[in-house]
């Protein structure tokens, strides 16, 4: 994370430099709209525990030892830009994808999930879904012929389904939560040429109420070389990491999730 601190600090200060040496009249007139559709090459590492308000804290599964998903898949993944008015200070960015793993294995202990336990050596079927939905709103606070700089605040969306079955046993639960983390940012660009273009930015989340409690950490760095007026080429790196605590009605999920991976993909300017 300090190494891409340091990127996005390089960016803000080529930003200052270039708002004071440039005019009014050297300003760039970026894309209104822009939307990049790439495959996602993920590799995650995750522990959840579901405790229950009946049977007390639960057992901590490892998704890869415990349950043994696949911790690489290469999924679609969407990103847009949204630059609203003629003063080009206000964006909006989004970005999409989801996942899913399944996996049976045989249980090498007893283990508690949330309501139900599951006994040692019983074979069980699990299934994971997690979809990641982010829109983020950047006041750009420093903008010129080859840099754009802002400061964002948005929303970091974890929709997260987790399902055990051990069907020798009639046994099944499932833990299914949204969960909906406000977040702060910085977001930056730099035009190096006519045809590359540097973006990079990052979300940060730090909370304690009392449903949600935890921290997260996004961060992204692009490069793309416009191959056309209309379209370009990109290629970047995703990193997340996350230590969630979140209270329900019924149980508390303890959610530990960290992913990265290289996207590669279109990215189609109107």
């Amino acid at each position: 994370m300090f190494k891409f601190t340091l990127t996005l600090a390089a960016l803000a200060a080529a930003a200052s430099a270039g708002a004071a040496a440039q005019g009014p009249d050297s300003i760039r007139q970026r894309p209104t709209f822009e939307l990049a559709l790439g495959g996602f090459v993920t590799d995650h590492d995750a522990a959840i525990r579901v405790d229950s308000a009946a049977l007390g804290r639960g057992t901590e599964l490892d998704f890869a030892d415990d349950l043994g998903f696949d911790l690489s898949k290469t999924v679609l993944r969407a990103d847009a830009i949204m630059r609203l008015g003629d003063s080009g200070r206000h964006r909006f960015d989004a970005s999409y994808f989801r996942l899913s793993r399944a996996s049976t294995t045989i249980l090498e202990e007893t283990v508690q999930f949330g309501d139900q336990v599951f006994t040692y050596s019983a074979d069980l079927d699990s299934q994971f879904r997690l979809a990641i939905a982010k829109l983020n709103y950047t006041y750009v606070v420093s903008r010129g012929m080859n840099h754009e700089f802002g400061v964002s605040a948005g929303v970091f969306m974890a929709d997260v389904d987790l399902g055990l079955t051990a069907p020798d046993f009639g046994l099944s639960e499932r833990e299914a939560v949204t969960l909906p983390l406000p977040t702060v940012g910085l977001r930056g660009q730099t035009e190096i040429t006519e045809r590359w273009t540097l973006k990079a930015s990052t979300d940060l989340f730090f909370l304690e109420t009392d449903d949600i409690a935890g921290s997260l950490a996004d961060l992204r760095l692009s490069a793309e070389f416009a191959v056309t007026d209309h379209v370009a080429l990109g290629a970047g790196y995703y990193y997340v990491t996350s230590d969630i605590e979140y209270t329900g009605s019924r149980d508390t999920l303890s959610l530990g999730y960290d992913y990265s991976g290289l996207v590669v993909f279109l990215n189609f300017r109107m």
